[in-house]
């Protein structure tokens, strides 16, 4: 069960469930189709490259972190860089990541809507208000203390790693190699792979959120290396067996034309109706566990940026509990609207964008404290970002430029909007 002190703090099971309920929410379950379009037969390797990114800027985040020593993640970072362009840029990139974390709990509401909706044959607005009734339920679970956020992860994690693990067991002992590649457009290969791992990349997310909770962690320095560590290893090997298995049920065609509930077909393929309703339950926990993970976290992040003037000092008002109600209620009324307002499916490629941007940020942040061994990890970390970084924005610009374009003036607005904030706040 959770590590639940006298205090309510975060303890190492609450912290790694944390992680992989963040991770996991809005990856196996949302971007499966994505990845074997992009890769085809070599769809685990783009999960194994982007698993390797998202370790090597664990790796960074934890030092950084630790070095710090308070909750704040890479707009923590770039505050106590001693560069002033950093500085003023901190301010943006929380605002930016913000934002992010907020069109991502949008798309974990639609996934739980759509995974039990599609059981149940609701229409879609019957789905949209299955989004909102999760919202709202996790966003209650928010205003407690901390500890009762933790249990959460602990209950719905260990449900759907045991849903994951079964589904790809089936799938694999199926064994059937042709099946990766049937339905899927090109060859595969090195490059391909690289691409698929920056467009799912969003996938692996969820493990930083851990820094904006280092106040609230018993043995803080402990509990996050281990939390965010662990979980990355764990998830990487879920998500490379999980494509070879449900790619071995169904085809890779069948994930791609299936995007929204693609391992629903899987499990359907594996044992029928019993296997469907398996499924969308680890689905439906899924969702709920990454809104829970993404709305704890964001809301202490938009806190601690209020506390510094960053944004409006109403949203760092807590409740009885110590809770950030103020920051809570805005990120979950925004993602209620967005989940109103339509789909969301595009955002992956631009959220993709904006942590491979934030990784490889920390990556060179901690490039220039580390010695040794450990700065050449920092370094081909910070590299390896930017390379997947590269690589989706060539793709976009050749696939998608009206994309790309409305990514470059979203960002635009919210660097002007946060210079507005600047020139407002006193002194």
């Amino acid at each position: 069960m959770a590590e639940r002190s006298r205090t309510g703090k975060l303890g190492l099971s609450g912290a790694w469930a944390m992680a992989v309920g963040g991770m996991v929410g809005g990856g196996v379950f949302s971007v499966m189709g994505l990845v074997f379009e992009a890769a085809g037969a070599w769809a685990p390797l783009a999960f194994v490259l982007a698993g390797a990114a998202a370790l090597l800027a664990g790796l960074s985040y934890c030092d950084l972190t630790v070095a710090g020593g308070r909750a704040g993640g890479i707009y923590e970072f770039m505050q106590e860089s001693g560069s002033p362009v950093l500085r003023r840029l901190a301010g943006a990139a929380g605002w930016l990541l913000a934002a992010g974390y907020t069109l991502t709990v949008a798309v974990y509401a639609f996934v739980f809507g759509e995974y039990v909706g599609h059981v149940f044959g609701l229409s879609p607005w019957g789905v949209r208000g299955l989004a909102l009734v999760i919202l709202a339920g996790i966003a209650a679970v928010n205003f407690r203390d901390t500890g009762s956020a933790a249990l959460v992860e602990v209950v719905t994690v260990w449900g759907k790693l045991a849903v994951l693990v079964v589904l790809a067991g089936i799938g694999l002992s199926r064994w059937a190699p042709g099946q990766m590649t049937e339905g899927a457009s090109g060859g595969g290969g090195l490059l391909p792979a690289a691409l698929g791992a920056a467009t799912i990349f969003m996938a692996y997310e969820g493990w930083q959120l851990l820094a904006y909770d280092y106040d609230d962690m018993e043995r803080p320095e402990r509990t996050l290396r281990i939390g965010i560590m662990g979980s990355i290893v764990v998830v990487a090997g879920l998500y490379v067996a999980v494509a070879a298995g449900a790619a071995m049920l169904v085809g890779a065609g069948t994930l791609i034309e299936n995007n929204e509930t693609a391992l629903a077909q899987a499990g359907r393929a594996a044992a029928g109706q019993p296997g469907l309703i398996a499924v969308t339950i680890a689905a439906g926990f899924s969702a709920a566990s990454a809104i829970n993970a993404t709305l704890f976290s964001t809301a202490r992040l938009m806190r601690r940026m209020a506390t510094d003037g960053e944004l409006p000092g109403a949203l760092a008002r807590e409740n009885r509990q110590g809770q950030p109600w103020a920051a809570v209620t805005l990120i979950a009324a925004a993602a209620a609207a967005l989940t109103l307002a339509g789909s969301l499916s595009d955002v992956v490629e631009a959220a993709s964008a904006v942590f491979l941007l934030a990784f490889g940020t920390a990556g060179m942040l901690a490039f220039r404290r580390g010695k040794g061994m450990r700065r050449a990890l920092h370094a081909g970390g910070a590299a390896l970002c930017y390379g997947l970084l590269a690589a989706l924005v060539a793709d976009l610009v050749v696939e998608k430029p009206a994309e790309l374009a409305a990514v470059i003036v979203c960002a635009i607005a919210i660097y002007l909007g946060h210079g507005w904030m600047r020139r407002r706040r006193p002194g």
